[in-house]
């Protein structure tokens, strides 16, 4: 599973979004955990905030417990 941002369209009716180098991957019913670090990276650097950060992986943490119960497709809503 590929942690990435909620798709946008975007102007000339293109889609984007962002891959966040985040995966969680089931391996013999273990969940494997990939981070390739951007995501610090990008905070050490002050690209984004601490406080964005520290959503990300919360958003992370959710994942790696729905996959632990066995979901597969997962959506995420960050909205109030």
């Amino acid at each position: 599973m590929k942690i990435i941002t909620p798709i946008e369209l975007c102007n000339g009716g293109k889609f984007r979004y962002i891959d966040l180098r985040l995966m969680l991957i089931r391996k013999e019913n273990k969940i494997e955990v990939k981070d390739e670090g951007v995501i610090n990276d990008l905070a050490q650097k002050g690209i984004i905030s601490d406080e964005f950060k520290e959503k990300i992986y919360s958003i992370y943490d959710i994942c790696q417990k729905k996959m632990d119960k066995g979901e597969e497709n997962i959506l995420v809503s960050t909205e109030k």
